[in-house]
């Protein structure tokens, strides 16, 4: 698995998931391909030096999904998911919907939900269950 940043070539953007979340794992596994299409790459946010790049503590950083874009934005969350779907011409509906405050909050709230609740490998998972 890559596990560095690479800044040269064709990137839109790196997503970082859980690599110690069977259910963050599973879902980059079967995302890869289509995101390999529009140029992203995935990488675990147990990266090295990841924290310093996106100055975040460790427990912050796991909180949530990541995209870093190569120009330097850093989205998280529902956010992240959003950023994605700007890359997907099909994924029109899922930005318009996001842009409703009361559609963003229930998106927030299943992300939130969704993280709080994710399965974690057994002997490694550094996500506090609040």
């Amino acid at each position: 698995m890559n596990t560095e940043i690479t800044e040269y070539g064709k990137v839109s953007g790196w997503i970082f998931y859980d690599a110690n979340c069977r259910y963050c794992r599973a879902v980059a596994h079967w995302f890869r391909p289509l995101l390999a299409r529009r140029y992203f790459e995935l990488l675990p946010l147990q990266t090295a030096g990841l924290t310093g790049r996106l100055h975040l503590s460790n427990s912050q950083l796991l909180e949530e999904m990541r995209v870093l874009r190569p120009n330097g934005q850093c989205f998280g969350g529902t956010d992240a998911l959003l950023e994605i779907a700007r890359d997907f011409w099909w994924a029109w509906p899922l930005r318009l919907l996001g842009r409703v405050p009361v559609i963003r909050r229930a998106l927030d709230a299943c992300y939130r939900w969704i993280a709080r609740n994710r399965s974690c490998a057994a002997e490694g998972c550094e996500v506090q269950k609040i």
